[in-house]
């Protein structure tokens, strides 16, 4: 009886004893993922400012008016992951159409960064940059007081915000949103949460290279 009695619970114990270790092990897959997901949202960052190096293939080399005033030839490429890069000023590449290339670029960040909304904690519009060479960064959110607005009536993309936060850090802010500064009383009044996003585009570094191609 004594020896039936140890058999039950020594059998509880054991399988009490697997259960939380299997726990442990999902716990343990759930934190790894979670570092690798931070991981790559955190990848674009790391590489801006650095060689990188890709194959892709050409879609198209063709003129473009990028302004009013500014027609140049606009040659766009897609990665094996399907991310589409453009490069401005690449007259007579039009050769390179439908072939597969390797390119070295840079992804360089604009130092204006845009306001993308006023008192908001979320952003689901469409982005508007008006550069064809240019993407976006991950929209953070700050709190902001506006300190001055400097308007240019001209363009109203080139009018800056000049923005202070609550540790009394001044920063610069441009925006495409023709509506932002409507309330400039409430936004001098007090903080308020914007959301930010940093223009990226990408830099080519092996044109010299690409043009040995071309001849």
């Amino acid at each position: 009886m004594t020896k039936k009695l140890f058999f039950i619970v020594l059998t509880i114990s054991f399988y009490f004893s697997c259960k939380n270790h299997s726990n442990k092990s999902v716990v343990n897959n759930n934190i790894i993922e979670t570092e690798k997901k931070e991981t790559d949202l955190n990848l674009t960052d790391k590489k801006q400012n650095k060689n990188i190096r890709k194959k892709v293939k050409v879609l198209s080399v063709k003129e473009t008016l990028i302004s009013s005033d500014y027609l140049t030839t606009v040659m766009t490429v897609e990665t094996d992951d399907n991310k589409r890069l453009v490069f401005l000023d690449m007259h007579d590449f039009e050769k390179l159409v439908d072939k597969e290339i390797t390119i070295e670029y840079q992804l360089i960040s604009d130092p204006r960064r845009l306001l993308l909304c006023f008192d908001c904690s979320s952003y689901s519009k469409e982005i508007k940059l008006y550069d064809v060479t240019a993407f976006y960064s991950k929209i953070e959110y700050k709190e902001l007081q506006l300190k001055k607005y400097i308007e240019d009536e001209g363009i109203t993309i080139n009018s800056t915000f000049e923005m202070v936060d609550k540790n009394d850090k001044i920063e610069i802010f441009n925006t495409n949103d023709d509506d932002m500064i409507l309330d400039s009383l409430k936004m001098k009044s007090s903080f308020h949460k914007y959301g930010i996003t940093t223009k990226i585009y990408p830099e080519l570094v092996n044109r010299a290279e690409l043009e040995k191609l071309i001849k």
